[in-house]
């Protein structure tokens, strides 16, 4: 079998390992991961996408590394902690006397 044959082979057999984890953290970690996009090249794969927390991050990486065999993880999904949606936005009231007493000279 020709070389470039081996090669298409081996493309092909790597992107549907690459499918496949997508589908592996699509499942394990449900709606976490927004715009999860997977990039495959030379034995290493990329992680791309967005999470509410590091947990999450953490958990995709376990997910892909348990999936992924011989292939390296390269975990790049973004942690957005604070979402403006859930920023208080409510201006500060100033503490009532019971935290702090008035002072008796």
């Amino acid at each position: 079998m020709p070389p470039e044959d081996l090669m298409e082979i081996n493309e092909a057999v790597a992107q549907g390992d690459v499918e496949r984890i997508g589908i592996a953290i699509r499942q394990r970690l449900g709606g976490r991961v927004r715009d999860l996009v997977l990039r495959h090249a030379e034995n290493c794969l990329e992680l791309h996408g967005r999470v509410a927390t590091y947990h999450a991050k953490q958990l995709a990486q376990a997910v892909a590394l348990e999936a992924a065999g011989h292939l390296r993880i390269v975990n790049l999904i973004h942690v957005r902690r604070h979402s403006a949606r859930f920023v208080d936005q409510r201006p500060l009231q100033p503490l009532s006397e019971q935290y702090f007493p008035p002072r008796i000279a």
